[in-house]
């Protein structure tokens, strides 16, 4: 319905006893402009021979009726119910001035808002209007309704009694307009009244003062449902949508599992798409017990100041059977799997025992067949040295995206992308004067401060597969270090540059410090645990890249600093966030205190200090010991503020304990190992399902309404190191499990990064990735719609299937900025976790060795053999050509020397080098290595 004389608003139907259906409206006259709802609105009551119209105008059933009454210039917003044999009409109505303002609402009207209802034994009327509000404001200044009220929703329950659910606006934040608004439940047993309040809100979302608006109440099947204006995507994760709750009492309300009723706008009959402003002011035309149809109120304009055209539309409804699994399609890692690693897909619901084929998309040929198992189809066992192309075919389910199977194909595709994004990230290229003040956070990253740890898990990726960086050496520094390189001693700088510096920044979610404490703008104290890696780096590889002076700076800096802030023990209760999601002090934050930092950071200092004549590695292999034993002694897996609530900076804790074993083996609490496989076993318990997610509970996959990037992302990382310290392969393939998941094998079927058309444009997209993440936030907090790699999203708990069907989202490249980006918002320290699972991955994968000329592998040789080094490791960049690579050859005290190595065949994944003994050898040991900082690869000759 719509015309052309009259704006018209919030249609409420019902069927009459004269079998025709009746609409009660609201409308005011376009000369008034859109905003003269407030003050020139009355309702009109339309007619038609069927529910889908057209409606026929035929009375004014709500008219103005003078100013001395509490609703004479105003009634809006009308729902219609019958009761008994007589029909209730409940409106929000007001008086004032009647000054029309144009450009802007009439406040006196806006805050003299009440609620009403009129009576008739007839749709046609007459209706009895009251001389008092049926609910007024709260003479209590502190209530939520003190002042106004406005938009009536009423039902009848189970028991008899009436419901009825308002809009709310509170005087708690004062000024002309007030607020928060929320909604508020009343009872009653008359549908006249008297009603009474209960003080709780309902429809509340943590961190918003308007979260809701326009609830339609209703009873079915002995529960209670509302159909909700989600103002910005709170409960729908769609921006500003409709959201579908429930309740069991009228008092206590939660979404459903799939909340999204609808987003903004209307595909018509002919298959046409209408983009809308606003869908709003939910109504249901109710037969039988069972809603028929949705009727909704609708408007494309941007400015209201302006005349244009709003109108109300049905939209048929067709009451569900219970539901049923339906018919997903295998959804595969669609870059591919690694040659011998695991291989799986997933075909939610496909029973036990289905068979499936891999196909080559080349020959058309089926190469392997296996039967399902759990919603899974495995073929580990499959291992073709090809570049063509396969997919996965499943009877009855249809078939996957293509996918590639190679040899460390992952990191082919991801091994550049997973710094660059580091790159791109920074709030500034002068890491010393880095404009913190118009950077969110202050940088390094944007959107971060220090509490990223950039330089620790990028000196960790590099050590993990040193040779592999020297393929990029252009965009930093000075064009021959590795960019990686260049990159974590730009993080060394900012942080040394900044072990003092507490703001101005931009913004932040929060502050630093201990209860009770002067607030910290900036977490300075955790620039130290960028220090420290680069001091212990110093001595094993980045001697030839960062100068004396500037290590022994940081060195200085770390010793007379580190007591101070507080970097020789686990932190607890310092970081306050002011964001929803983990508001208030928690014991540990991802935002600057993680469970497991002080781990790392203790360690590094002692791996330094131990090079030094005038060092004390003792004193930091203590405070490394006393960390670890607090997390053995205090690491509860249960408690989610120890786990998932910790949410990107999680993965830490695993891998400290790790690191530890893998740096220092002996020097470690006894029980580190036993802590880490109890680790493993919870994750294990936890991963029992088809996506083999790590669940949060029973009855939760993951958070309702927030991404979870520190969950599968990094949790392969730390199942990688767990799986290698703990010699249990089927860690391993729960890592590569988690991998599949970010690459598409998840219940959005998408990879979890979005594939806009930029990133694509700068080789920032991983190759083979058909399907992106469908919702894009590039102009947050981060800036990072330019940054190359960039991870957005994970399904929330809702998108996990029970039971229904899998539809994969379009993809939009649109900045979704108040479309509830904590579910669509990379961010710095979520490609962080990314990072570390590349890098612990290699330690299951990468070796050394030594054999003789004739290809016999060989532990003893003697001075002028030619020995053959072989390694196994993931420098195979290229599709069509041998890659190169070097090992590290020490001859007993002497310093370390590099050979080259090259690539036996495309894309083997094997490189071999000869290297001859000279006399220096003899009876010495000779040690070929290839990694750092516990991920050295070793292989000992001795020399005769």
């Amino acid at each position: 319905m719509k015309s052309d004389e009259y704006y018209t608003w919030g249609a409420s139907p019902i069927k009459g006893e004269d079998g025709l259906y009746h609409l009660y409206y609201s409308r005011w006259k376009k000369e008034y402009g859109f905003l003269a709802w407030v003050t020139h609105s009355e309702v009109a009551h339309a007619v038609s021979e069927k529910k889908e119209g057209p409606y026929r105008f035929s009375d004014l059933a709500l008219p103005a009726r003078g100013a001395k009454y509490w609703d004479g210039l105003n009634t809006h917003n009308p729902t219609i119910h019958r009761f008994g044999d007589k029909y209730y009409l409940y409106y929000t109505g007001n008086t004032g001035d009647g000054r029309n303002m144009k450009s802007s609402l009439n406040p006196t009207h806006r805050n003299n808002q009440r609620i009403g209802v009129a009576v008739s034994e007839s749709p046609y009327g007459p209706w009895k209007r009251f001389d008092v509000p049926l609910i007024d404001v709260s003479a209590d200044s502190t209530a939520w309704d003190a002042k106004m009220i406005a938009n009536p929703s009423i039902t009848q329950t189970p028991d008899g009694k009436y419901l009825m659910v308002y809009k709310a606006v509170a005087k708690k934040k004062g000024g002309l307009w007030g607020g928060p608004v929320v909604h508020l439940c009343a009872t009653s047993d008359s549908p006249t009244g008297p009603f009474k309040k209960y003080p709780q809100p309902i429809f509340t979302a943590s961190g918003s003062d308007f979260p809701a608006e326009d609830p339609y109440i209703w009873c079915q099947d002995g529960l209670l449902y509302a159909i909700v204006k989600d103002m910005h995507g709170s409960f729908t994760n769609r921006g500003r949508s409709l959201a579908l709750f429930y309740s069991k009492d009228g008092f206590d309300w939660k979404p459903v599992k799939s909340p999204l009723v609808s987003v903004p706008e209307i595909r018509w009959k002919d298959g046409t798409l209408t983009k809308l402003v606003h869908l709003e002011r939910p109504q249901l035309l109710i037969e039988d017990g069972k809603p028929t149809m949705l009727f909704l109120a609708a408007d494309a304009m941007e400015d209201y100041a302006k005349e244009g055209v709003s109108f109300n539309v049905h939209v048929p409804i067709s009451n569900p059977r219970r539901p049923v699994f339906k018919n997903y399609q295998p959804l595969v890692n669609q870059v591919g799997y690694n040659l011998n690693e695991a291989k799986r897909f997933v075909c939610f619901g496909a029973p036990d025992n289905t068979p499936f084929k891999i196909i080559n998309t080349r020959t058309g040929q089926t190469e392997y067949e296996g039967r399902m198992l759990y919603g899974q189809g495995w073929f580990t066992d499959f291992n073709p040295r090809t570049t063509d192309e396969f997919i996965v075919e499943v009877k009855d389910r249809g078939t996957s995206v293509p996918f590639w199977i190679a040899d460390h194909l992952m990191e082919k595709v991801s091994g550049k992308l997973a710094y660059d994004f580091f790159i791109d990230v920074r709030g500034s290229e002068d890491p010393v004067h880095s404009n913190e003040a118009n950077v969110y956070g202050g940088g390094p990253s944007r959107d971060q401060g220090a509490f990223g740890l950039e330089a620790l898990y990028e000196l960790l990726y590099y050590s993990s597969n040193p040779a592999l960086f020297d393929n990029w050496t252009t965009e930093l520094g000075d064009k021959q270090t590795a960019d990686l390189i260049d990159l974590m001693l730009w993080h060394g700088e900012f942080a040394y540059h900044h072990v003092d510096f507490n703001g101005p920044i931009k913004n932040r979610h929060g502050t630093l410090g201990y209860e009770g404490e002067e607030r910290m703008i900036y977490d300075y104290w955790n620039t130290l645990d960028h220090l420290a890696p680069l001091c212990a780096a110093y001595h094993s590889f980045l001697k030839p890249y960062l100068s004396k002076e500037k290590y022994e700076n940081y060195r200085k800096v770390c010793l007379e600093k580190w007591e101070a802030y507080d970097r020789h023990k686990v932190v607890r209760y310092w970081t306050y966030s002011t964001k929803w999601v983990d508001y208030g002090f928690q014991e540990f934050n991802e935002m600057g205190n993680v469970f497991g930092q002080s781990v790392f950071s203790n360690l590094f200092m002692y791996l330094c200090e131990l090079n030094e004549p005038d060092g004390n590695p003792d004193k930091f292999l203590k405070y490394a010991q006393e960390s670890a034993q607090d997390i053995i002694d205090n690491w509860d897996f249960n408690n989610p503020r120890h786990m998932w609530w910790i949410r990107n900076g999680e993965h830490i804790t695993p891998q400290a304990l790790a690191f530890f074993l893998m740096v220092a083996p002996d020097k470690a609490p006894e029980g580190t190992l036993q802590k880490l496989r109890a680790w493993a076993n919870h994750i294990r318990q936890r991963t029992n399902n088809c996506w083999q997610y790590r669940t949060h509970s029973e009855t939760e996959f993951a958070h309702p309404q927030t991404k979870e990037l520190g969950g599968a992302p990094a949790l392969g990382g730390s199942l990688f190191a767990a799986s290698y310290l703990l010699n249990d392969d089927a860690l391993r393939r729960l890592g590569w499990a988690q991998v599949d998941f970010v690459f598409g094998a998840n219940p959005v079927g998408t990879h979890i990064g979005h594939k806009s058309a930029e990133r694509v444009a700068k080789n920032g997209f991983w190759e083979g990735v058909e399907y992106g993440w469908p919702d894009a936030h590039p102009n947050g907090y981060g800036m990072l719609g330019s940054c190359r790699g960039t991870l957005e999203g994970t399904p929330l708990d809702g998108q996990f299937p029970r039971s229904g069907s899998y539809q994969r989202q379009a993809e939009k490249d649109l900045d979704n900025i108040g479309n509830f980006a904590y579910a669509t918002e990379g961010w710095a320290i979520s490609n962080r976790g990314w990072m570390a699972t590349l890098t612990f991955a290699t330690l299951g994968s990468h070796s050394i060795g030594v054999s003789d000329s004739d290809g016999n592998e060989i532990s003893s040789a003697k001075v002028g053999d030619t020995v053959v080094v072989e390694l196994k490791a993931a420098l195979n960049i290229h599709w069509d050509k041998r890659d190169k690579g070097w090992v590290e050859v020490k001859v007993g005290d002497e310093l370390p020397q590099k050979i080259s190595v090259e690539e036996t065949d495309v894309n083997s994944g094997i490189f071999r080098g000869n290297y001859v003994l000279l006399k220096e050898a003899k009876k010495k040991s000779v040690v070929f290595s290839y990694g750092y900082m516990g991920f050295e690869k070793t292989c000992v000759l001795e020399v005769k």
